[in-house]
């Protein structure tokens, strides 16, 4: 039940951020886990990350920095000819 409630919470948490704010900013630091899982786990015992492996972990950390770092304009809101996003009270 614990492990239910520990995977559907973040998801539920996000969902509640992506409606609330810009999706570019909370879908990238939500990728950023991917990176921190991966560092964790290198840091443990016998835990290792490969050169391929590194490689792949700082693509992902740098693509999620440079999504999060855009404006309103990455994920389409507030963009020419494009409206603002719809802001939801709740």
């Amino acid at each position: 039940m614990l492990s239910g409630f520990a995977t559907g919470a973040p998801w539920l948490c996000c969902f509640r951020a992506i409606g609330l704010g810009n999706p570019a900013q909370v879908v990238a630091r939500d990728k950023l886990g991917v990176v921190l899982v991966a560092v964790f786990g290198a840091a443990f015992p016998g835990g290792h990350l490969s050169g391929p492996d590194r490689l792949g972990v700082a693509a992902v950390a740098a693509a999620a920095i440079l999504v999060a770092c855009k404006g309103p304009a990455a994920s389409g809101g507030g963009a020419r000819g494009a409206p603002p996003p719809v802001r939801r009270q709740g």
